[in-house]
């Protein structure tokens, strides 16, 4: 699920490109609009991808619970409404 706060938390190791650099990279035969982050060092790339995966992961979870709790408080207020009618 990835929403805009979640698209902020990640590594700038992406391109974003806009609509007009979608359209020019068409006529991009040779790829020179294609700009990649670099890193100093491999596993600081690794380490930047796992913690983003590891962030996904969390905001997952997160998502999960709070669905489910509120799942449970619906069947709660469903019980206490056929108990008091």
């Amino acid at each position: 699920m990835l929403n805009k706060r979640n698209a902020l938390r990640m590594p700038a190791r992406y391109a974003r490109p806009s609509f007009w650099t979608g359209v020019a990279s068409i006529f991009d035969f040779g790829g020179a609009l294609n700009r990649y982050s670099v890193t100093t060092s491999g596993s600081r790339a690794d380490a930047l991808a796992m913690w983003a995966d590891w962030q996904a992961v969390g905001d997952d979870m997160r998502a999960a619970l709070q669905a489910y709790r509120a799942e449970r408080e619906d069947k709660a207020a469903c019980r206490t409404t056929r108990i008091n009618t």
